[in-house]
């Protein structure tokens, strides 16, 4: 299977998990390594022999098969209801969404990266909006219209209409361009 389907495989998985989790441990307790967590869990379900890094070379999460690696790194935006302290939608929030596809586009250029042979690079976006969307800004408004570009290869859309408690769950799986597509392998 290519990275992209068993990515999309697992995180259909994790989206389902979601939604029986949130039943005994609400959604405001979730953060991205409870996600990461169950992430993993179930790539390892699925197929035991894979080796699976987190936190490698400051990648949220590396996924190893032959001599490649398939890199992750997550964007998890909880509804946090009507308090929101942090993390809620913003343009700030919607740079550092930025600074990670460029910081993936550009790992290609590390030096540990001359070792690796890059079989492709992700982003896993998740992000929940009130069910009743008031007059605030919320994540559709910032994510809902990505599309492939020159630096994204493709956006997949994994969940867009779940519901869970007051709020609806969107997840996406977005494949980055590497600036060093030589490196890249594309079967």
């Amino acid at each position: 299977m290519k990275p992209q389907e068993v990515l999309a495989s697992a995180l259909s998985g994790v989206c389902d998990d979601l939604v029986e989790e949130c039943r005994s441990v609400p959604l405001k307790h979730w953060n991205e390594a409870v996600f990461r967590h169950f992430f993993v869990r179930r790539l390892l379900r699925a197929d035991p022999s894979l080796r699976v890094e987190c936190e490698w070379n400051r990648v949220d999460a590396a996924l190893f098969v032959d001599d490649g690696a398939t890199l992750v790194e997550i964007k998890f935006f909880p509804y946090r209801g009507k308090e929101i302290r942090k993390g809620g939608p913003s343009r700030q929030n919607y740079a550092e969404f930025e600074q990670v596809i460029a910081k993936l586009s550009n790992i290609g250029h590390r030096s540990w990266a001359a070792n690796v042979r890059l079989n492709g690079l992700f982003l896993v976006l998740v992000y929940f909006d009130p069910r009743s969307p008031s007059h605030r800004a919320t994540f559709s408004s910032f994510y809902a219209q990505l599309k492939a570009n020159h630096v994204l290869k493709s956006v997949i859309e994994i969940r867009s209409t779940q519901t869970i408690g007051d709020a609806v769950m969107t997840c996406k799986l977005l494949e980055v361009v590497g600036g060093s597509e030589s490196r890249m392998t594309t079967a």
